[in-house]
């Protein structure tokens, strides 16, 4: 198979490719990702992945001898972007050097769910999906083209135009939050890690 060019992640700051072009889609998991300086082109470091993952787990080790914590979060966002990209890929064990515990605040703020571990790791888990969002955009964008286009235009086309589309919109994020919300339960079953804490229902005020 032929080698593929390094797919290169740029940030405010940094540039990341693979060291060296990949020849299939599995050599992402065993390749180093070359981190330098976006400015001026100076290495920072590398991440390197364990292997693939298992159980929808992969480790992960950032070294970044002299780089800040911000630069740190940033490279580390970049890369957990790229990885849960892949399918049945929810959580990542991350193990950085030199130690930096601070990272689980800057890794929670950009979206991601953070455990430490006992052995001074964080596991990083992939944000749920928001697919009923996007349904529902879509959907509006969808219902408002076939109101025009059977109401030309008038409120009572529009308006039977944008239920329809809402509705499909609605029904197709549905289907898709829960099923990445199904597979994530399965493989967090499989892995032995504890269940995802319930979600707090607010107490509405009358």
């Amino acid at each position: 198979m032929a080698s593929s060019k390094p797919r290169t992640l740029t940030t405010k700051h940094l540039c990341i490719a693979a060291a060296a072009p990949l020849s299939d889609a599995a050599e992402l998991w065993r390749a180093p990702q070359e981190i330098t300086r976006r400015s001026d082109g100076a290495a920072l470091g590398q991440a390197v992945p364990g292997g693939a993952p298992e159980n929808g787990i992969f480790a992960l080790q950032l070294s970044l001898p002299d780089a800040s914590p911000a630069i740190a979060a940033e490279a580390l966002t970049a890369l957990l972007g790229l990885y849960f990209e892949q399918n049945d890929v929810f959580w990542a064990r991350l193990e950085t050097e030199p130690p930096q515990p601070e990272l689980a605040g800057a890794l929670t703020g950009a979206g991601f769910g953070v455990t430490p571990q006992p052995d001074g790791r964080l596991l990083a888990e992939k944000a749920k999906s928001a697919w009923l969002a996007i349904g529902m955009c879509l959907g509006v964008g969808m219902g408002m083209s076939l109101g025009t286009a059977f109401g030309a235009g008038q409120g009572s086309g529009l308006s039977f135009g944008m239920c329809i589309g809402i509705a499909v919109g609605m029904a197709i994020g549905v289907t898709v939050d829960e099923r990445d919300a199904k597979r994530r339960d399965t493989l967090r079953q499989a892995a032995g890690l504890p269940p995802a804490p319930p979600r707090v229902q607010r107490r509405q005020h009358r």
